[in-house]
């Protein structure tokens, strides 16, 4: 897929940060990622689940004790 074509869909399709029903009434997401029939990959998820915990740790930081916690109290248990 080119360049182009990328430029292309993301100019009519838009993009949107929430789910929404597309005009098949698919559920979908994004530029146009039909979620009823695709889905996402793991590593896709896995990505959002890192973007998910740094999100996570910078609001934490906003608290001065979170920056004392160890590595265990940090991850919410002694062992994983």
């Amino acid at each position: 897929m080119t360049e182009q074509a990328k430029k292309l869909i993301k100019l009519h399709e838009g993009f949107r940060t929430h789910p929404y029903r597309c005009t098949a009434g698919k559920l979908t997401i994004g530029y146009g990622r039909n979620l009823d029939d695709v889905g996402i990959l793991e590593t896709e998820a896995e990505h959002m689940l890192g973007n998910d915990m740094a999100d996570c740790c910078i609001d934490l930081a906003r608290y001065g004790f979170w920056a004392g916690c160890n590595e265990a109290r940090k991850s919410g248990s002694g062992s994983v």
